[in-house]
Parts: structure tokens; sequence; C-alpha cells
């Protein structure tokens, strides 16, 4: 299978039957879309970083992408908008029918605000929502995977802790919150050279007199911080239980996934940390459980993880790098 191109199709659909719910989140050619529309804006996104500011306006007035994006996207979503303001509109807005996935909630929130143009709003909502869940979380699967088939050993102990843990709680949030070794697996497989980015609004002086100018764009470098050997032992070398050995359930030792901190900043940090690392989190564990207990899987090659590839200062995983796949023989 070639990976990376497989999980982002897997991640579309999946953030999606939660975005836009039952059947539109099936429909291959409402995916595609979403999944071309998340790449041309990471695209477009880096012209403009090589574009001096006065140019900026001009040059993405030129780019049809998002036009192109929400005359495709239209006649997908309008029929599903105009029969859920109707439920908008009936006396009971309380109402057991109305759908619980994402796309309602924005609903109900424009309708609160009386938006002039709903419509439009929402289909960017939709589009902005699928640039956000689709990008990032298929890089961050697919570094996963390719650690996992790299050395398919690793397989063996992630999946009597999510038998344990199923047996003992089922399918549930719950038990996904104890899947420690899954989520310390994941937290070491991430490769995120620096996170997050931030503009400045104002002049901000730093405790050290380091003033950033009003305008500025300014990051922290999650690789250095992460590969602090002052921070983590052994720090270059991937590491499946690094942060589940770190205290047992419930200690205050324990490294979250979805946890900040001024060394953990692959969500960000602080009042603007990621708002979907939550949901990320939790869909990046099902899909890596579904797989480990499924599947076994390796390279062609075994024992060797193709290189990653660097664009920028985007660190992915070899985008064209395939994966066998073996159905388990479970007695």
């Amino acid at each position: 299978v070639h990976a990376y191109p497989t999980v982002t199709k897997i991640v579309a659909r999946a953030s999606n039957r939660l975005f836009v719910g039952a059947p539109l989140c099936r429909n291959t050619e409402y995916l595609d879309i979403m999944r071309v529309h998340a790449a041309n804006v990471d695209k477009a996104a880096t012209i403009l970083t090589l574009c001096p500011k006065y140019l900026k306006p001009l040059v993405a007035s030129l780019f049809p992408w998002q036009r192109q994006a929400t005359n495709r996207l239209r006649p997908f979503l309008k029929p599903i908008l105009d029969e859920r303001t109707s439920l908008l509109e009936e006396p009971n807005d309380a109402s057991t029918d109305k759908p619980v996935d994402l796309l309602m909630w924005m609903m109900e929130e424009a309708r609160r605000l009386c938006h002039p143009n709903q419509e439009d709003l929402l289909i960017h909502a939709v589009l902005a929502a699928n640039f956000a869940a689709i990008h990032t979380t298929s890089v961050t699967f697919t570094h996963a995977l390719y650690h996992l088939a790299a050395k398919p050993a690793y397989a063996g102990p992630l999946r009597e802790e999510i038998e344990r843990v199923v047996s003992e709680d089922g399918w549930t949030r719950a038990a996904l919150g104890r899947m420690w070794r899954l989520e310390s697996f994941l937290k070491d497989s991430c490769s995120l050279p620096v996170a997050p980015i931030r503009y400045t609004l104002q002049d901000v002086l730093l405790s050290n007199g380091t003033l950033l100018p009003e305008g500025t764009l300014v990051t922290a470098v999650m690789r250095s911080t992460h590969l602090d050997e002052a921070n983590f032992p052994d720090a270059a070398t991937f590491d499946p239980t690094r942060f589940s050995s770190m205290g047992g359930e419930g200690s205050k030792n324990r490294r979250h996934y979805v946890g900040t901190s001024p060394t953990d900043i692959g969500f960000g940090h602080g009042r603007h940390a990621c708002p979907g690392r939550f949901f990320a989190a939790d869909e990046l564990k099902i899909m890596l459980a579904c797989v480990v207990m499924r599947y076994d899987v390796k390279f062609r090659e075994e024992g060797k993880r193709p290189d990653n590839e660097w664009f920028a200062y985007v660190c992915y995983p070899a985008q064209d790098a395939q994966v066998l796949f073996r159905k388990r023989r479970v007695a």
C-alpha cells in the first residue's frame, strides 16, 4: 500500500464522519475536494511566504484554489444546509432529530449571530476544518506507521495493552485514555520541526531584552526542544515507551499526548494551544489501534525506515513509500 496517500483518504473520511456525518463522509468526490484543497492551502501559504509583504494581496488574488473548492463543494452542502435549516426553523429547536456533528453546531452558531451570508460562511468553515484536520493528522499517523513497519516487534506490547483495556472498558473514550503505550508511541513518532507559529499584533519585549516588532512572525523550535538531552535522555532515538514509562496510572509525571508544557509544544502551549488536539488524538489512537489489532505490517526491505522528506521547515514522511499489510491470523 502506498501509505501516505492512503492515510489521507482514511483521515478525510474519518474526520468528516464527525464534521458532516453520513452519507456525505463516504462520498469519494466530496473527499477528493477536501484533500486537494488541504494540499492547495499548504501550497499557497508556502508561495506567499516567499513574496514581499506588499505583493501578498495581489499574488493571493491570483490563486484559483479557494474559488474552485467553494464552487465544487456548494452542490454537496447546499441540499444538506437547506434541509437542516428547516429543522432549525421548527418550533422545537431541541428536537432529537437534529444531527450531532460540527456542521450542525456551526449552523446553530451562525444562526445565533444572525450572519448575513450563512451559506458561504458555512462552506468556508467546512473547508477550513478539513484543512486543519487532514494535513497534520495524516503526517503524524504516517510517521507512526513507518516506525511500526520498520520494527514490527513494537506491535506486541501495543496489542497486549489494547486487548486488556478494551476487555475492561470496551471501545470507549475512557479506554482510549488508558492506552498509555499507544499514546507514547504516537507522541515519540512526532517529527514536527517547529511549532507553534504566531504573529505579533503589537510590539513584544521578551524577558531577555529582545524586541519583537508588531507584525513579526515568531515560532518555537520544537525539534530543538524535543531533541534536548536535558529534557529527554537519548532524545534522538525513537523510543516507543518513552512517555508511558513516566509514572503509572494517574501519576503526575505522566506525559499525556494532548498535554502541553514548555517542553511539550507539539500542539502549542498556553491560551492558544490547538483546540482540536483532543479530537485528533482520539482519531489517531483509534486508527493505530485498528491497524495493530487487525494487521501485521512491515516494509519490503525489513527494518529500514525510508528517509523523511523536508520542504522548507516541514518534515514529511516519505510520500511514495509502500507498506506491506497482512491480515492477522487470530486463533
